[in-house]
């Protein structure tokens, strides 16, 4: 095996398939690659000198290439060994290297003459190479291997072999569920399985609510805090499974749209002396929003955010050095469009080089599976708000939409930033302070062009004279502003 990955054969060299089960097949797959002309693949039955069922000419290939031939109608389990050949290479030399094989039934109607171009086309088709998603299947039954119990954790001692089953102290599976990974989730959804359904409710709580119905998320056992409200949590577990279909859409309509969730989050003294953490929503969530929400949610009010949907990841701006990868040429090349400003989930992650602001905000590293993140509060996050390249820009894109709506009014500008971020009115003492940091910021930038320049430079303000300029970054200033509010920050 080269790289755990391609089978490779050496000249002269051969390779054993163990017990093949090779009923109803007629025809072979092979993905392969070769530079050497004149290669030869030989496939025999029971041994290096048993009956040869096929021989296959190996040219040379531009890349990896699909081939098929046909294999003469054999029953019953068979070690098949391939030998590979090919004069023009020298005895240590590769062959040829194998990504995968197959023996399938023949193509529907392979023996009517007129649908042999549908066999073309599937051919054109599985060496086309696009773009693809791998889908992992199980192999055939033939194919398990047999699993043993290692003794004292030695796999070169084996002992009694297993099939693969749930521990018995847990419920049995489903009656006629195969016992294989169908079984498995079968056996995880049933309605024998209440627990299932109640971790589904209580994370999905969590994300709405800030805190789960039973903490910690992780731990639905023994160990965990007894749910406050119980009946709570069974009654949606049970709707879950027997009226939603498992539908985390009906799950999350049902509790938006409850009364509990569209309280107000304001807090009076009788609420703090009876309930301050809000354990039995005496009103309604408030916390701070997770990274990618932030970023998504600075990038929709400005208008910048990509609704497109699906693909590889996307690396939007991130500072210089981040990723400083000295054994390969792997860079962080910023996207261009629209690419740079869709939504987070579509952002690269890499494992060692994780990306910056998402850490600023609790976002998991990846190096361990975290079920619930600890949100912090620290000064590196208003940093990252302030002056992160990509805030920056929405910053302005916010600023310009709200330069069209005020028409030269101050007051109107304010306002109509503060309805777009917060989707209402500004109270008269903000308003009255957010005007205030305009005048202020107007003010500097005129007496310092060369600043408003350098502010405005990360998205630059067109041929403007001077004023232009210092009214565009002062706006820009108060849509930063309006990011970085507490209430924009925060879901309440």
């Amino acid at each position: 095996m080269y790289d755990t990955k391609w089978l490779g054969l050496r000249n002269g060299g051969n390779a054993r398939l163990k017990k093949i089960t090779l009923n109803g097949k007629k025809l072979f797959f092979l993905n392969y690659w070769t530079s050497a002309p004149g290669g030869k693949l030989e496939i025999r039955k029971d041994g290096l000198d048993g009956q040869i069922l096929t021989s296959i000419d190996l040219p040379a290939t531009q890349g990896r290439q699909v081939i098929h031939v046909p294999i003469p109608e054999t029953s019953g389990v068979h070690d098949l060994y391939l030998l590979a050949k090919n004069p023009s290479v020298k005895t240590d030399e590769t062959v040829l290297m194998i990504e995968w094989f197959a023996f399938r039934e023949g193509f529907p109607g392979m023996d009517n003459p007129k649908s042999q171009h549908m066999e073309r086309t599937f051919m054109q088709l599985v060496n086309m190479n696009p773009e693809s998603v791998p889908v992992m299947i199980e192999n055939p039954k033939e194919m398990a291997r047999t699993t043993y119990v290692f003794e004292r954790g030695n796999w070169m001692v084996h002992g009694d072999a297993v099939t693969p089953a749930v521990p018995a102290v847990l419920n049995d599976f489903p009656k006629g569920a195969p016992n294989n990974r169908l079984g498995f989730s079968q056996w995880i959804v049933s309605k024998q399985n209440p627990l299932t359904a109640r971790t589904l409710v209580n994370r999905v709580w969590a994300q709405l609510f800030g805190r789960g119905l039973v903490e910690p998320l992780g731990d639905m056992g023994t160990q965990s805090i007894p749910p406050i409200h119980r009946e709570l949590l069974d009654y949606l577990s049970l709707k879950v499974m027997n009226e939603m279909n498992w539908s985390v859409k009906s799950l999350v309509r049902e509790m938006v749209t409850s009364s509990t969730y569209r309280q107000s989050s304001g807090l009076n003294n009788k609420q703090v002396e009876k309930d301050p953490e809000n354990r039995y929503w005496a009103r309604g969530p408030r916390f701070r929003l997770s990274a990618e929400q932030i970023r998504d949610q600075a990038l929709a009010v400005s208008g910048l955010l990509s609704s497109k949907m699906y693909g590889p990841g996307v690396m939007p701006h991130q500072p210089e050095g981040v990723w400083m990868t000295v054994y390969s040429g792997e860079a962080w090349t910023k996207s261009d469009g629209e690419d740079q400003y869709r939504r987070g989930i579509y952002t690269f992650l890499k494992r060692t080089s994780p990306y910056p602001s998402f850490i600023s905000f609790d976002a998991s590293s990846r190096e361990v599976c975290l079920v619930d993140r600890i949100r912090t509060n620290t000064p590196l996050q208003a940093l990252t708000t302030l002056n992160d390249p990509v805030y920056l820009e929405a910053a302005k894109a916010l600023a310009d939409q709200m330069e069209k709506d005020a028409k030269g009014n101050i007051r109107q500008l304010v306002t109509s930033g503060y309805r777009r971020t917060m989707f209402k009115d500004p109270a008269e003492d903000k308003l009255i302070a957010l005007v205030k940091l305009y005048h202020q910021a107007l003010n500097n930038f005129k007496s310092h062009p060369e600043a408003a320049t350098k502010f405005l430079s990360i998205a630059p303000a067109g041929n403007k004279n001077q004023q232009q300029i210092a009214a565009k970054a002062a706006n820009t200033v108060v849509a930063n502003a309006l990011l970085n509010l507490d209430e924009f920050l925060t879901k309440s």
